[in-house]
This record gives C-alpha cells, sequence and structure tokens, in this order.
C-alpha cells in the first residue's frame, strides 16, 4: 500500500470517529487533521474538501466494492456486505446520508442496482412478451424500490440487519413480479 493510500485512510478513519460524537456540518477540516495527527497541507495535497474526503470513502468502501463482479447470482451477497459496511460505521452514514451535499451517491447505487435489475427481469422473464418500455418500468420501480428502502434503512437508525432487509427486498421482488408482469401482459393485450 502507497504512503498516499495509507494517508486517505488514516484520514477517513479520522472523519469517521469524529462522525460517532459530532454532527458532520461541525467536523472540520482541522478537526480530522488534529484526530489525524497531519497538518492542513497533507490534507489537501490529498482531497480539496470533507466533501472529497467523504466520495473517497464511500467509493473505496462502498461503490467499488458493490460494482466488482456484480452478477445475477451474488446481488444479495454483495448488497448485504455493503449494508454491513454502512452499519459497522453507522454515525458516519447516517450522518452523511441526511446532508443533501451528496446525491451522486444515490444516483451510483440507483445506476448500479437498476443495471443488476435489469438484468434479472430480462434473465427471469426471457420468454414474455414485455415489451422494452414495460421492462424498463418495472426496473425502475423495483430499482427506485431498492434504493429507497436503502437509504430509509440507513437514515432511520439501520434497525433491521442486513441480511433481514436483504430478505425483505427478495420478498418484495419476488412477490410482485408476478402481479406486474399479468398487469403488463393484460395492457399489452387490451383488457384493461
Amino acid at each position: 500500500m502507497s504512503s498516499s493510500d495509507i494517508t486517505k485512510r488514516a484520514l477517513a478513519e479520522a472523519l469517521k470517529s469524529l462522525s460517532r460524537s459530532r454532527s458532520f456540518d461541525r467536523i472540520t477540516i482541522a478537526d480530522i487533521c488534529e484526530a489525524c495527527g497531519v497538518n492542513r497541507q497533507t490534507f489537501y495535497y490529498h482531497f480539496s474538501d470533507k466533501f472529497a474526503l467523504v466520495t473517497w470513502i464511500f467509493e473505496r468502501e462502498l461503490i467499488r466494492e458493490f460494482r466488482e463482479n456484480l452478477t445475477f447470482e451474488n446481488w444479495d451477497k454483495k448488497l448485504c456486505k455493503l449494508l454491513e459496511t454502512m452499519k459497522a460505521s453507522r454515525h458516519f452514514y447516517q450522518g452523511v446520508l441526511t446532508q443533501s451535499a451528496f446525491p451522486w451517491f444515490q444516483d451510483d447505487l440507483f445506476r448500479s442496482t437498476r443495471g443488476l435489475l435489469l438484468e434479472i427481469v430480462t434473465r427471469v422473464d426471457e420468454n414474455s412478451a414485455m415489451r422494452t418500455d414495460g421492462i424498463n418500468l418495472l426496473v425502475d420501480f423495483y430499482t427506485y424500490g431498492v434504493v429507497g428502502l436503502i437509504l430509509q434503512w440507513a437514515r432511520t437508525g439501520m434497525g433491521d440487519e442486513p441480511n433481514i432487509l436483504i430478505l425483505k427486498i427478495q420478498s418484495l421482488i419476488i412477490e410482485s413480479r408476478q402481479f406486474t408482469l399479468e398487469l403488463f401482459s393484460a395492457l399489452e393485450k387490451g383488457e384493461r
């Protein structure tokens, strides 16, 4: 590991540690530097501001890990790992996700989840006569639901264990899939 990575990780851990006792908006660069034992110049060598540090943490701890080798067969395990990582640093993630300055995390999670759900719906319903616009609507519906559940879970205290939330998501998708397919089939046939 390079010395740059070591410093970035130390800054990240300092920010996460500070988030246990202070809200994100009250944590300053000076606080992070003091907690980490580095000067401001060192911080600014690596990050332009504390938002850039948060972006690095999200990318490093969540997004990269979630996207890497994401497949139909392992999505539930990958998502569970993402949730476990968030729960392990709950104060940090809860504090940051309540900030409106981080819509990109939701967008990134949405893109990754949508791509996966498109694969799942296409693979499960290969013989379906559903048109592309129907498939896209179904995938968007599931994606907003899954991402919304994750964000709500994070913002409201992460009460459920990650594996329980995954089971709820799986159940939601499985139970609503048949209803949705039948509805779209009826709409395409002009029955409704």
